[in-house]
């Protein structure tokens, strides 16, 4: 077996997928460290040269902190926007239902978008971050705009039948999942 076969390709992949996801979970405990958490774990899951994942990934988050915070008071707003508007459920025909989906799968994916881009672009601009993360969430939207469905039932059938055990992998996955599909495109926008 060479370091070139696919058996270590996978097994490198595994690896970073399972430290991205630590140290996200460990630099989220204090939750004001969300964004620039996941500016390091997008990070760590883009850089395919260096793996001394630790080093890059406390590198972007040091990096984002500051400029982290207020996508992450964004994120929030959206969170409780997204609880009130999902809670308000009352009879509703199957056209309200869709674009009630709709609307909350764009505003997660622009939530996802404003991280990504920030992690990127390295944009210190936040009126420029807000209004690419919208542009670009419109564009991609058609790629995208069942990943928070698909994610929410990967995330049912997985811990009916992993359990807990599951969380391990689940944020790195699914960001590295997004990542892909978004790739051709955050790379015609740099």
């Amino acid at each position: 077996m060479t370091l070139e076969s696919r058996f270590y390709a996978i097994t490198v992949i595994i690896y970073r997928v399972l430290v991205a996801n630590l140290l996200f979970i460990l630099a989220s405990l204090p939750l004001v460290t969300v964004g620039a958490s996941l500016s390091g774990m997008i990070a760590v899951l883009q850089d395919t040269e260096d793996q001394k994942y630790w080093s890059v990934f406390w590198w972007a988050f040091r990096m984002s902190f500051w400029y982290s915070l207020p996508p992450v008071f964004f994120s929030v707003m959206s969170a409780l926007f997204i609880h009130q508007f999902l809670g308000s459920v009352g009879k509703e025909s199957l056209l309200m239902w869709g674009v009630r989906m709709l609307f909350t799968s764009f505003l997660i994916c622009y939530n996802l978008n404003l991280y990504v881009l920030q992690a990127k672009l390295h944009t210190k601009h936040f009126y420029q971050l807000f209004r690419l993360s919208f542009v670009f969430t419109a564009v991609t939207l058609m790629k995208t705009v069942l990943f928070p469905i698909g994610a929410l039932l990967l995330l049912y059938v997985s811990l009916r039948f992993l359990g807990g055990i599951i969380i391990v992998f689940f944020c790195s996955t699914l960001m590295m999942i997004y990542l892909k599909l978004i790739d051709s495109s955050v790379s015609r926008l740099i």
